[in-house]
């Protein structure tokens, strides 16, 4: 019994004090919204949020903006579309060509394709020899073809000959005397007979 009695007095000063607080409308609340996110926006819809006043209990709902666009990435030959919308959002990149060469028409640095409208450039090729064809030594083709000789002149002991691979040809060169003797071989000058036969 006396537990009842205690209860209802207690609800009582709660009712009582209830009474006397101020009780705030909607129209004069100065609202603080709690916001949750009912629909997500995308690139190509709003999306809306709905808010309870923490105070009065009234609710709004706004709109949020846009979303991104869920693009993929641009390539030489394929702009770079949304994957929600399908609109085009960034363009192509275009091939990026290099300087073509002997055996490149010019590669695309990002993709690698060889331009289709580009022109080789002519082979570099080295001067070749007797012993060695001629070859471009920018891509090495050879082109089978062998280069001169390097001759060498003739003396009065042997005829111009080449000095890579030994081929001869015309014959000796005379001798260069001076005072009866050759500066080259040392043979004496039959012709002039001042020197003693020990300087031979």
């Amino acid at each position: 019994m006396k537990r009842t009695q205690t209860f209802l007095a207690i609800l009582l000063v709660v009712l009582a004090v209830s009474a006397l607080l101020p009780v705030i409308s909607s129209a004069e609340c100065a609202h603080t919204y709690s916001w949750i996110t009912t629909k997500e926006p995308t690139c190509s819809s709003y999306g809306t949020q709905k808010g309870t006043c923490t105070k009065c209990g009234a609710t709004a709902v706004r709109q949020i903006s846009y979303g991104d666009h869920n693009c993929n990435e641009p390539t030489c030959e394929k702009p770079g579309v949304c994957k929600t919308c399908g609109r085009t959002i960034k363009p192509k990149l275009g091939h990026s060509y290099g300087a073509p060469t002997c055996y490149s028409r010019g590669t695309c640095s990002r993709c690698g394709q060889e331009n289709p409208h580009g022109s080789y450039t002519s082979h570099k090729f080295t001067t070749g020899s007797c012993v060695n064809t001629k070859k471009c030594y920018v891509c090495g083709y050879d082109t089978g073809k062998y280069g001169g000789h390097s001759m060498q002149p003739a003396t009065c002991t042997k005829p111009s000959t080449c000095s890579l691979c030994g081929t001869t040809s015309g014959s000796t060169a005379p001798h260069q005397f001076q005072n009866g003797r050759c500066i080259v071989c040392g043979r004496r000058d039959d012709l002039i007979n001042s020197l003693p036969d020990d300087d031979m």
